[in-house]
């Protein structure tokens, strides 16, 4: 394996344990409760998930920290400081500041360390499509390619993690000014589901509207179909998130397992994390498979 530090955030919203096999470092972003307690989105540990979306079951609207310029200086230097280099890849610029204040706080350590490497890459993804490029730039690691290739890999790969997912409630994202609170009302009392995608420049589309639960499912797999390289056929792998829905989360797998034959299984289900989940809220799922074409 190719001898340097691999290293993401925490919205990667994959366990610990997945990280420790990988071996991937990661800095933790932040969300605040509504007492304005600041916590550290350290993949459920200090405050579990289903403890998390029961607070916003209840009325609780968290917000959200990134990472500063010190933060992310104190999170490179000790690597640095050891004679190791770098690959950050972050989570998508379309929906957060951090990939450029940590390209700062990386630029101004390499002039302090100008014989080490440290690159910072934007994913164009979060939440499973963050974890799907960094599952295969380990490969990619693993397979012994220098940290320049990785580099290389990323660039090249980012725009082919497909990402499609759905919500049963609007309320977080009327909230966040997503959908217009009137429209959104609307949905609420129709049972309308939002089917969405990332696009190539990792923001957030909604693709369409749909009544009820059952619908939504079919749409999300109705385009993974369409979009997934191989169609049918696909051999790779598949990430599943949801916010505080396991059981419907292994339905959809199981749906998805039985359809892709050929994909690697099982299909890797994880919560989404409290930093994505205080913006998507509980009852949301998403999936992220290797495609090739636009949307």
């Amino acid at each position: 394996m190719a001898d340097f530090i691999l290293a993401c955030s925490s919205t990667v919203d994959q366990p610990e344990s997945f990280l420790k096999e990988r071996g991937i470092r990661y800095i933790s972003f932040s969300w605040i409760s509504d007492d304005g307690t600041v916590h550290p989105d350290d993949l459920g540990k200090s405050v579990s998930f289903p403890e998390f979306y029961r607070r916003m079951r209840n009325g609780s609207f968290p917000t959200t920290s990134q990472p500063n310029f010190q933060d992310f200086r104190d999170f490179f230097e000790p690597f640095l400081r050891e004679g190791k280099d770098i690959l950050y890849v972050a989570v998508s610029s379309g929906i957060s500041g951090a990939c450029g204040t940590a390209r700062s706080a990386a630029e101004s350590l390499l002039e302090e360390y100008p014989d080490r490497k440290l690159f910072v890459v934007d994913s164009r993804n979060a939440s499973p499509g963050y974890a799907l490029l960094m599952d295969g730039v380990y490969e990619q690691q693993r397979a012994g390619h220098s940290i320049e290739e990785c580099r290389d890999w990323i660039l090249m790969n980012r725009d082919k993690a497909d990402v499609w997912f759905f919500t049963t409630d609007l309320t977080w994202y009327i909230h966040g000014g997503r959908i217009k609170p009137v429209a959104g009302l609307v949905g609420k009392l129709l049972n309308i589901c939002l089917v969405l995608t990332v696009d190539r420049a990792g923001t957030l589309i909604p693709k369409a509207k749909v009544r009820g639960k059952v619908r939504a499912v079919q749409l999300m797999l109705q385009n993974m179909e369409s979009n997934v390289r191989g169609g049918l056929s696909y051999s790779g792998k598949v990430f599943l998130v949801h916010s505080d829905w396991k059981e419907e989360a292994e339905r959809i797998r199981a749906l998805i397992e039985a359809r892709f034959q050929r994909m690697v299984k099982p299909v890797i289900v994880s919560s989404i994390g409290c930093v994505i989940g205080s913006h998507s809220g509980p009852g949301t799922i998403a999936v992220a498979f290797w495609g090739e074409k636009e949307h």
